[in-house]
């Protein structure tokens, strides 16, 4: 099960999970990118400070609903990966779309440019 919470700095979402992106939670997050995608934003921030685990089956899921939102010209920026989640995300090549920042700080600049 995961949690969704949604806020805004200006023009970029900030959509900060809790719990573990599994077969459930992926379908939580594609709902909350797609949501804020038809609303207009253009720049989105993944706060996964509070994800537990990443389940590697559903990783092409999660990178189909990120290439929605970044074909048009939306941009995401993953932030507070922990140590565990990058090794599964990298073991996938995940991080050739899109940028991974240490700080939501980082993430914010990252997005102004």
């Amino acid at each position: 099960m995961i949690k969704v919470n949604s806020r805004k700095h200006n023009d970029i979402v900030i959509l900060d999970l809790f719990g573990t992106i599994d077969l459930e939670g992926i379908e939580a997050v594609k709902e909350a990118i797609s949501r804020e995608r038809q609303s207009g934003c253009k720049k989105m921030i993944l706060g996964m400070k509070g994800v537990d685990s990443i389940v590697s089956s559903v990783i092409q899921r999660l990178q189909s609903t990120i290439t929605a939102f970044w074909v048009p010209g939306g941009r995401i920026v993953l932030v507070d990966l922990s140590v565990g989640n990058r090794r599964v995300l990298e073991k996938q090549a995940f991080f050739k779309m899109l940028i991974v920042a240490d700080t939501e700080e980082e993430a914010l600049e990252a997005l102004a440019k």
